[in-house]
């Protein structure tokens, strides 16, 4: 076995998934999602998925595109409904627990 296959089968392999309001720096972020997974099998090990306070992201001033915001309301409602019904977490919070999940081993 190769030195860089041997490298590449002992990382930590980790998919990241962003919903936003927009593309540009200090836009609104709607839900973070996170998973690693066995590259081999194809195996999820865990899971991280964090819906944002929208309400908080605009008190800190985040903004919306309204081109994204037109793109959301012409896509499955019920995906957006629920994004901005379920609970939601600070965004200082799910800094935290996505530095944690990389770090350190979130336990789903």
């Amino acid at each position: 076995m190769n030195i860089l296959y041997k490298e590449i089968e002992n990382r930590r392999n980790v998919m990241v998934d962003i919903e936003t309001l927009g593309r540009k720096p200090g836009i609104i972020i709607l839900s973070v999602a996170l998973v690693e997974f066995d590259i081999k099998t194809g195996k999820i090990l865990k899971t991280l998925e964090k819906n944002l306070s929208l309400a908080e992201s605009l008190k800190k001033d985040f903004k919306i595109d309204s081109d994204t915001l037109k793109w959301w309301l012409k896509q499955d409602p019920t995906l957006f409904r629920t994004m901005l019904e379920i609970p939601s977490y600070s965004i200082e919070d799910t800094l935290d627990e996505i530095i944690f999940f990389v770090k350190d081993g979130y336990l789903s």
